[in-house]
């Protein structure tokens, strides 16, 4: 599905510290959010990923879900640090993150609307400064919101899927950027990590692990929910999906997303 994007990315009225935005003001952060929603970059993928780090997402045992990107022609040139990438040549440079603007350390705390309900993420630059400055552009742009989580995982690994403006699973926010390095093996009830698409490629969507897992793989871990929010995501776990479906039963539309 195509979708005509302008060449100005808006700032939302949440300014984040150390976090710069477009000096474009032309275009309403409703705007840009109608634009990416209408963005699909991937297509669907049924094979199994490979045992190294992240890359095409399957549902086989202890693996995360995420649909395959199919990199579009003539995008261009990725930035020199992140690595920051169009899918293809109708997205603006100012739609995509500043690397001037890149975050290398310090934590900050993102809040999701889920389901009414407040969800605090702590993201931790320090651990991933590409993915977490990436996050912070796309929800001071007002990216996640009017979202769904699309996916729950009752079996291990238990996660819950988030940063689809399609909620099909295949949706993006028409830029990737390289995995940076990540862990492997035990994920603490809590930990937010990307959920990559094939070769390596980070984008929008991120993953929620609900209950202590064993992955296999490696994912960029980009924070985690603060204690006092875990109660929200574990309900989310245990009302499950719902019937023949992967979806949550619970609701987990992200209404809006705030900083702080």
């Amino acid at each position: 599905m195509n979708h005509r994007r302008g060449s100005c990315a808006p700032v939302a009225g949440v300014v984040l510290a150390a976090l710069t935005l477009s000096s474009c003001a032309t275009q309403s952060a409703s705007e840009l959010a109608e634009q990416r929603s209408g963005r699909v970059s991937n297509t669907t993928a049924t094979s199994s990923a490979p045992s190294q780090a992240p890359q095409t997402l399957s549902t086989a045992a202890n693996r995360v879900p995420r649909e395959t990107t199919a990199a579009a022609s003539k995008a261009p040139a990725p930035s020199a640090k992140c690595g920051y990438q169009a899918v293809d040549s109708t997205v603006a440079e100012s739609q995509m993150p500043d690397e001037k603007d890149l975050q290398t350390s310090g934590t900050t705390p993102m809040t999701l609307n889920l389901g009414g309900k407040p969800v605090q993420i702590n993201l931790d630059a320090r651990r991933a400064p590409c993915a977490v400055t990436s996050t912070l552009m796309l929800a001071t742009q007002e990216f996640y919101n009017g979202t769904q989580c699309h996916k729950l995982s009752t079996s291990n690994p238990y996660y819950l899927q988030c940063g689809d403006p399609t909620g099909t699973g295949t949706g993006d926010a028409g830029y990737f950027f390289p995995a940076e390095s990540g862990k492997k093996g035990t994920f603490k009830a809590g930990t937010v990590a990307m959920a990559p698409s094939n070769q390596n490629r980070n984008g929008s969507q991120f993953f929620i692990i609900w209950k202590d897992s064993q992955i296999k793989g490696t994912y960029t871990v980009i924070g985690s929910v603060a204690p006092e929010s875990m109660p929200v995501i574990t309900r989310i776990g245990k009302q499950g999906t719902q019937p023949k479906s992967k979806k949550p039963a619970a609701d987990t539309s992200i209404s809006v997303v705030t900083m702080g």
